[in-house]
């Protein structure tokens, strides 16, 4: 277990560098939400979307992001966004 922890943590200082070096770069945005989910850290996808978001990206990222809040029931949030 402390060994997949590693690999995630990883993963995620990766997608950090990835993200201060290529912050237009979407497709890295969209993987890094996906992994974010696919683990079950609702909330760290969440906070990804987020900072996302700050970049004011294309309509189809805040489509997803809207989705990623449909998903877990949080029309609130969905519709704020």
């Amino acid at each position: 277990m402390e060994r997949k922890n590693r690999q995630v943590n990883h993963a995620q200082n990766i997608w950090d560098q990835a993200f201060t070096t290529l912050p237009r770069v979407y497709q890295f945005w969209y993987k890094y939400t996906y992994m974010e989910e696919m683990l079950g850290n609702v909330a760290g996808s969440c906070q990804v979307f987020e900072r996302w978001m700050e970049w004011q990206p294309e309509e189809q990222a805040w489509h997803s992001y809207i989705n990623f809040e449909l998903r877990y029931k949080e029309v609130d949030r969905a519709q704020s966004i």
